[in-house]
């Protein structure tokens, strides 16, 4: 399960490139993994070492153009898988991998049908319909937040079914996270006040200057390695006894 001095610099990274989103206007919306650690523990899923959240509306090229800059200039590198439709944002380090502190931003389409406008039906783990995601609500998330559907509970339960569940969850805790990242974002990301994009944004441009912060990234990136060569062989283990592969 995920440490605290893992999941510190994971929450961190996320709730910047998620104040930057909502700051330079593009809009997100927190899924999968995410989505439901928020919503059933206040905190990231204690086995998972990325965050997942959708962008809204958005095209690759504008999401580059406008984002891009954004993210160098404040320590962060900014990726587009292509081929799966996802931009990867993480703390540059002095490797240069997306290991650490990884946020993967997804692209989700609009269709619109006699039933109505559908965001992402041909992924039905990722399907979402207008009025479900519409407004979207903040979300408790390590006293500050993060954007999710208005009707989450739909989302998981169809993305995870009983899994998902109050009950189910109930056994789990959020990884905790060090005491002075926590007051920084409930004092910069309020639940109920106004995003200080001033402060969040020098914080983390002072911090890109420093040395120190790529190098302390590296630990971190090395659980990364880890607990996915072990989600991998799990997969591959679960596959050969006959079991449906996870995802």
């Amino acid at each position: 399960m995920m440490p605290s001095w893992f999941a510190t610099p994971v929450v961190d990274s996320l709730l910047f490139v998620l104040s930057a989103l909502e700051h330079h206007g593009l809009t997100y919306v927190a899924h999968k993994g995410l989505l439901l650690g928020a919503l059933r523990l206040g905190g990231v899923l204690p086995w998972d070492d990325d965050s997942d959240a959708f962008l809204v509306d958005a095209d690759a090229g504008d999401v580059e153009r406008r984002f891009g800059p954004v993210c160098r200039a404040h320590g962060f590198a900014l990726w587009l898988r292509r081929r799966e439709g996802y931009f990867f944002a993480f703390p540059r380090t002095v490797f240069p991998f997306a290991l650490s502190g990884l946020t993967e931003l997804g692209l989700l389409t609009r269709t619109v049908d006699g039933e109505g406008t559908h965001f992402d039906a041909h992924e039905p783990r990722r399907h979402l319909r207008e009025g479900e995601l519409f407004p979207l609500r903040r979300i408790p998330f390590y006293g500050s937040y993060v954007l999710g559907p208005a009707r989450a509970d739909v989302a998981v339960d169809r993305m995870y079914g009983a899994l998902a569940s109050p009950a189910v969850m109930s056994r789990f805790q959020a990884p905790h996270i060090a005491r002075p990242v926590a007051d920084f974002w409930r004092e910069a990301r309020p639940l109920d006040g106004t995003l200080d994009w001033p402060r969040i944004s020098r914080r983390f441009q002072e911090r890109s200057r420093s040395p120190g912060f790529h190098l302390a990234q590296v630990p971190s990136a090395a659980w990364h390695v880890v607990n996915r060569g072990h989600w991998i062989a799990t997969d591959v283990l679960r596959s050969l006894a006959g079991g449906e592969r996870g995802s």
